[in-house]
């Protein structure tokens, strides 16, 4: 049994970085959700079934053990009660329901299911359970470029691999060169054939958004090796984090404000992000306290499209902002909440422990800049919770039944 729930467990983590979203578009196709054709089939149900199997497992592994065990953290509970009330006041409750449950199935992997041992396990299960993936992109790039590469006017040539989009790509590779840093895997060859896969995959993505959290923790890296300076990262780590966090408010308002400005063959919109920004922004302003209800934004660009597109003049899936789209959804209180989540992790981190949090934070909130991955069944998120769950002072409580 716990072998079963150990491959499950590693296959959740792959499912996590949206390998699958290309079976369920029927292939490769144009960027933005009025190019999306429903094509059905059991890829679309697949995602039905991740949700539902933790809570299998959770049941039948309370049932053999006749216990279970829960992870106690106060950040993460009042976020999930926040989330859940939230549906109360969603122009959608059923599909935010939906969105609720699937953080749920989040929350119970990460939290009472299948938790190893300790951060370092977290990285180590990781860097097994996406290497396929690695490996899987770059053939298709080069043996079947017909899936592995974009098409489209804003976007061809440019590789996604195994990814429905280029920047998913991305986000992909920058997690993963992330993870190999970090992993104490003992084939030194591996690793090294991982980590310049992934850099490759990196450079043909072209994503903007993966390649600036690519320059943060290289600079991390850099700086935290100058003598002196390493010994003084712990002292200073709510410091660094902010600085990162004001850089991703900077360069939000440097889009809205200099949009015309060209940087890297890239106009300062950044793909019309700066249109999508200002829409959210002015629908943040008229419920900024509790926000519109848990998965609102992704609600109204698929099941009221005519809203959103008639002031932007295209369709997305997100607010290709994290921290935007949980304003969006969840208010202030919501964001709050967030960063309370952020801060809880600083504040519990050992001096062994931070490289591993530090740089995962810097990272989640860079990619979090252009991409909305903090919130959901993602990669991001759900390492943000299996760290959060594995720290060395995480408190554990064993309920009997």
């Amino acid at each position: 049994m716990m072998r079963l729930i150990r491959y499950f467990y590693l296959f959740s983590i792959l499912y996590s970085t949206g390998c699958f979203e290309i079976l369920k578009d029927g292939g490769v196709r144009e960027e933005g959700l009025d190019n999306y054709n429903y094509v059905g089939g059991v890829w679309h149900y697949i995602s039905y079934v991740i949700l539902i199997l933790p809570l299998i497992v959770v049941i039948v592994k309370m049932v053999e053990d006749k216990k279970i065990v829960l992870v106690l953290n106060k950040s993460v509970f009042f976020l999930i009660i926040y989330l859940l009330i939230s549906i109360s006041w969603s122009e959608y409750p059923v599909k935010s329901l939906y969105v609720f449950f699937s953080l749920i199935s989040v929350f119970v992997l990460t939290f009472i299911a299948v938790s190893p041992l300790g951060i370092q396990s977290v990285i180590d299960d990781a860097y097994y359970a996406c290497m396929p993936l690695v490996w899987l992109s770059l053939l298709l790039i080069f043996v079947v470029p017909e899936i592995g590469i974009s098409i489209g006017d804003n976007h061809s040539g440019k590789w996604q691999g195994a990814f429905n989009h280029k920047n998913g790509l991305g986000a992909f590779s920058v997690f993963y060169i992330w993870v190999v840093w970090f992993s104490e895997s003992k084939n030194k060859a591996l690793r090294w054939l991982n980590l310049v896969g992934s850099m490759i995959l990196l450079y043909g993505s072209q994503s903007y958004s993966a390649s600036l959290g690519f320059i943060i923790l290289l600079i991390y890296v850099v700086f935290s090796r100058v003598p002196g300076v390493a010994g003084n990262v712990y002292r200073f780590r709510y410091y660094i984090l902010i600085g990162v966090l004001m850089y991703s408010v900077f360069l939000i308002y440097f889009s809205i404000s200099y949009s015309g400005v060209i940087l890297m063959d890239k106009n300062g919109s950044f793909s019309g992000r700066n249109l999508i920004w200002l829409w959210v922004m002015s629908g943040v302003y008229d419920s900024f306290l509790v926000g519109y209800g848990i998965g609102a934004l992704k609600n109204i660009t698929t099941l009221s499209p005519s809203l959103f597109y008639n002031s932007v003049g295209f369709l997305v899936g997100t607010a290709h902002n994290g921290f935007l789209e949980i304003l969006y959804d969840g208010g202030i209180v919501g964001l709050t909440l967030i960063l309370l989540l952020f801060h809880n992790l600083l504040n519990r981190v050992k001096d062994i422990e931070l490289p591993i949090v530090i740089t995962f934070l810097m990272l989640i909130t860079s990619i979090n800049t252009f991409e909305s991955k903090l919130l959901g069944f993602n990669i991001y998120f759900v390492v943000l919770m299996l760290i959060s769950a594995n720290l060395k002072n995480t408190k554990k409580v064993v309920v009997h039944i």
